[in-house]
């Protein structure tokens, strides 16, 4: 078994390669080392094309699924789709890990947790160096991340305070419907507050304000008032709270324009705020079908693609997106005045 100088000094010459393309492919060979050093089976690399891994091990009579990347920026919601795709096209009970040396952003980690039962865990940077530095084996780091998976729904239980990719984010607001209030401490710095139905919404529009406000998205917070009828109170829970604080609420009118737009229109007359309705849905500004007449598909499901057409939405895209449909226009000046003010 290689000693722990030995572990740390090869790990020490990966993190030192400065040509990209090497240092990730290298990657893949030095976590089958770590593997190789706990006597896990590990084997690299053997499958058809379109189909390809990094490789695969054997571990307590189970089969995981390798995913290696070592890349400058954070891991999208996206790319960790695309490899539970992969994962759930395997037998039933395979289950993949994802190794990034980037981290994830927290949309990302967010998205893949909601909507359907996961069968992947994600390891981050401090996982790996507390393998590397002795403090913690390979083999007690799977098990516990593997516990919080199926005990917690967590994907990524992590030892480090955050774990997730560092800078600036989006304040995520808690609203309470038993006490009408919002519960997380006040924020400074906001110049917009968007309100939203449910937690699927919230991240879709967390990832497009990163997309439109870019450094400013710090002066955005996002709260979801857990249900339509619910957005009203949700949004005096926040005038209560942040009252000079420009507001935008975010109803999907599920088919209905007149309706809802009608709820919520004496509301708005009273208040800095502005409505945007997307019809019926958020899907909308996607071109996708309706997001009810989606929830029992199959594949990697349905949330996917909307994370993945949020992610890959650049400024032309953007600009296209904001020419063609109005309520998505309402939603992107909205977030140009946050970072114009």
């Amino acid at each position: 078994m290689p000693s722990k100088n030995e572990v740390e000094k090869r790990y020490g010459k990966l993190n030192g390669e400065k040509n990209h393309q090497k240092r990730g492919k290298e990657f893949e060979y030095f976590l089958k080392f770590l593997f190789d050093t706990e006597n896990i089976f590990c084997e690299l690399d053997m499958t058809p094309r379109g189909e390809q891994y990094d490789a695969y091990v054997e571990f307590e009579n189970l089969i995981y699924l390798i995913e290696a990347k070592w890349h400058s920026l954070p891991i999208s919601a996206s790319e960790i789709y695309a490899f539970r795709g992969k994962v759930e096209g395997k037998l039933v009970g395979t289950i993949g890990m994802f190794f990034s040396m980037s981290n994830y952003t927290r949309p990302a980690v967010n998205a893949v947790t909601l909507g359907k039962r996961s069968c992947i865990i994600l390891f981050g940077k401090d996982d790996l160096e507390q393998i590397v530095y002795g403090r913690i084996k390979l083999a007690d780091t799977i098990k516990r991340k593997l516990r919080a998976a199926r005990t917690k729904g967590v994907i990524y239980d992590t030892q480090e305070k955050d774990g997730l990719a560092r800078g600036k984010e989006v304040a995520r607001l808690e609203y309470d419907p038993s006490t009408g209030t919002i519960s997380t401490r006040p924020v400074n710095g906001l110049k917009l507050i968007v309100v939203c139905e449910g937690n699927t919404d919230l991240e879709v529009l967390t990832v497009l304000t990163g997309s439109v406000v870019g450094e400013d998205i710090n002066h955005v917070g996002i709260v979801a008032a857990k249900s339509k009828i619910g957005l009203i109170p949700a949004a005096d829970a926040v005038r209560k709270m942040y009252p000079r604080v420009r507001l935008m609420i975010v109803a999907d009118t599920d088919g209905d324009l007149e309706s809802t737009s009608a709820a919520i229109a004496g509301w708005l007359s009273k208040e800095n705020a502005v409505l945007c309705l997307p019809e019926p849905g958020v899907e909308e500004w996607f071109g996708l079908p309706s997001l009810r007449s989606r929830r029992q598909g199959t594949g990697i499901g349905y949330l996917a693609d909307y994370f993945e057409s949020a992610n890959t939405l650049d400024k032309p895209k953007l600009s296209s997106l904001r020419k063609r449909s109005a309520s998505f226009r309402v939603l992107y000046d909205e977030f140009e005045r946050v970072k114009n003010d």
